[in-house]
């Protein structure tokens, strides 16, 4: 059986001068606001927890932050990046008002303040499937498809026939076991729906043991130019593929035979994710950077069977930087 698979990277860059106007630090403080006040206002949700640790970490960035290497700004880096999702699903889900989405959003902003804890080990979150999920449906609004977020399936396209599952794995063991319980949960709604088509969506991210993994005047992976030179954002983006490359592609390459595998037989397209953030300054620049790798796998045939599966994919694709370099 033949699988292909579309290797893809996305980037958000988050210019953090601590300046006004558009485009800058307090701009995006502004962003983050506006959605914690559409959270409480359209749903009555208390804005505390982490979100409220956001807010101070954001608003203290001249002060204890600008201009020290230091803890801190590890921890300034992961809450842009925190917020950034924040951001994006207020932009691209306000129009959504379910009961069900309603109770996803409440689950999605409380929990702990970062996947993280100060031992540089992974929590067991579950606020972070939430976002996950979240997030994975605001992306599919942003390339223009409309989502419903009111099922117990986690995200639907009615207008296209896709039923839609997100996983976030927390360990490698659970990689195969997701997939498998994805692919069951997708069975049993087209059991009903047989008209409609899967795609999973696997975060593996917690799967990498945690180091403070900056882009910031790191000799051994050769990335100090960074603060010598003004690198712009192509630059940038090959030096974080080669800098993800390194760091992971073994454990891809481990895990894409058995994940095309299990879903053998399986009209499905499955999205791997992973993520990471880093942080680029230099004489022109002062941005978090926000980076999202991720491997699309399935069947050639069943894909270019499906219109509709053929569609997202190439719509999928043409929103990021392509590299369609096979596994």
């Amino acid at each position: 059986m033949l699988t292909s698979s579309n290797k893809f990277i996305n980037v958000d860059f988050i210019n953090v001068a601590p300046y006004k106007g558009l485009g800058f630090l307090f701009d995006f403080i502004t962003q983050f606001e506006n959605a914690c006040s559409w959270i409480e206002n359209e749903f009555k949700l208390k804005i505390d927890g982490r979100i409220r640790d956001y807010k101070k970490v954001l608003n203290s960035y001249e002060r204890k932050v600008r201009g020290r290497f230091c803890d801190d700004l590890y921890f300034f880096i992961h809450t842009v990046s925190e917020v950034n999702k924040i951001i994006k699903i207020h932009n691209y889900l306000k129009d959504q008002n379910s009961k069900n989405f309603k109770s996803t959003l409440y689950k999605s902003i409380y929990g702990n303040t970062y996947f993280f804890d100060t031992e540089n080990t992974y929590k067991n979150d579950a606020s972070r499937n939430f976002v996950f999920e979240l997030s994975t449906a605001s992306f599919y609004e942003k390339i223009g498809y409309k989502v419903d977020l009111s099922n117990n399936t986690d995200i639907l396209i009615h207008k296209d026939k896709i039923a839609i599952e997100c996983k976030k794995i927390h360990s490698k063991d659970q990689v195969l076991t997701r997939v498998t319980e994805a692919l069951k949960q997708i069975n049993n709604f087209k059991k009903e729906k047989p008209e409609y088509n899967g795609v999973i969506h696997i975060d593996i991210t917690n799967c990498f043991e945690i180091k403070f993994q900056k882009l910031i005047s790191d000799k051994s992976q050769n990335l100090h130019k960074i603060l010598l030179d003004v690198p712009n954002k192509e630059d940038m983006i090959g030096i974080i593929e080669n800098h993800l490359k390194n760091q992971r592609k073994s454990f891809i390459d481990e895990i894409t035979p058995k994940i095309r595998k299990t879903i053998e037989g399986h009209n499905v397209l499955l999205i791997i994710h992973h993520d990471n953030n880093s942080f680029d300054i230099s004489l022109m620049n002062e941005r978090v950077i926000i980076y999202e790798c991720g491997y699309l796998i399935y069947n050639n045939e069943m894909i270019e069977a499906s219109k509709n599966l053929e569609k997202l994919k190439n719509d999928m694709l043409s929103s990021y930087k392509i590299d369609t370099t096979d596994h």
